[in-house]
């Protein structure tokens, strides 16, 4: 008998049921925003390569959303988290660059006034020629960054720089990169790790095969189990979208802001000042929520707020 003739049954309802449509969806028409965000707010990851930002890992996991939904559908359980813990990965891989895309040499360059920068062109030539020298130099020893440069250009393939690929690379290294900055680190010792082991503990029970049930699908047979199981898949994915997002807003939460300002820039031709602080309504109802289970974090998010991005519902009435 073909195994791929075997009838196998729809679980759309369950889908729908159990919530993990919804988050699936909303999980990845958020990703698709902060993808066109990166993309409009153009970034330097590489000034000797002369390279923008870009980040493939964000869009990877939209379409991995859409492939957890079709494996649910047929019951696959397994590969669906499987497919999370690659999502998990490949996020943590695009805050691993944009952290180190922000990562350039600090040296004070010599800033002329600005109204003669302005008047000069040559000096101002002169100025970012000087800036690109600066950190093309940086770039040129920075681990990290010749690091970021093999991988884009797909030296790490076929196991061709294993050292490069097991010191860099991998969710753990990730994360280890981004706690360089103390204020992410305390924020994770404080509130995130729970989470982050949380997660990691279900991963790895289908990662590593942990039980009969982590290896085969049987949510067939035992179909009593099926329900409970499309919850923890819908828990585990909610809490990734939570500590990923959390993660971006700690890094760089410009990536959250929504399009106001450029269109006012755009279609009136005013300064539209304050603007540029304004985040789409998707995280703000993410960080409602942050609100209502841990005031703790979020009181420690607002303490740290790096771009003064307006993060509560309140910061918006004022303006009315």
């Amino acid at each position: 008998m073909n195994p791929f003739d075997e009838y196998t049954p729809n679980f759309s309802s369950l889908i729908e049921a159990t919530g993990l449509h919804r988050t699936l969806k909303d999980f990845a028409e958020l990703l698709e925003y902060i993808s066109g965000r990166i993309f409009s707010t153009p970034t330097f990851e590489s000034h000797l390569k002369g390279r923008i930002l870009y980040c493939h890992g964000i869009d990877a996991s939209i379409y991995s959303l859409r492939g957890i939904e079709q494996l649910c559908s047929i019951g696959d359980i397994v590969d669906a988290a499987m497919l999370v813990r690659k999502i998990r990965d490949n996020l943590f891989l695009d805050l691993f660059l944009i952290s180190c895309s922000q990562d350039w040499d600090k040296t004070d360059l010599k800033m002329p006034n600005l109204d003669e920068l302005l008047s000069d062109s040559d000096l101002l030539v002169n100025m970012l020629n000087e800036f690109t020298f600066v950190q093309s130099k940086y770039e040129v020893n920075n681990k990290y960054k010749i690091a970021v440069n093999k991988w884009r250009e797909g030296k790490l393939t076929n196991n061709q720089d294993k050292h490069t690929k097991r010191d860099f690379f991998g969710f753990d290294k990730y994360l280890n990169y981004l706690k360089n900055d103390k204020v992410y680190e305390e924020c994770c010792a404080k509130y995130l790790k729970k989470h982050f082991d949380t997660l990691d503990v279900f991963l790895n029970d289908f990662a590593h095969s942990n039980s009969p049930n982590n290896l085969n699908n049987y949510a067939y047979t035992v179909s009593n189990k099926l329900p409970e199981l499309y919850k923890q898949l819908n828990q585990a994915i909610i809490t990734l979208k939570y500590l990923f997002i959390i993660s971006m807003y700690l890094i760089n939460s410009v990536y959250f802001q929504t399009e106001d300002y450029e269109d006012c820039l755009e279609f009136t031709h005013n300064n539209p000042e304050g603007l540029q602080y304004n985040v789409i309504y998707d995280i703000l109802e993410i960080f409602d929520v942050i609100k209502s289970k841990d005031i703790n974090l979020f009181n420690y998010l607002l303490e740290h707020n790096k771009k003064c991005m307006k993060m509560r519902f309140e910061d918006y009435e004022k303006d009315q």
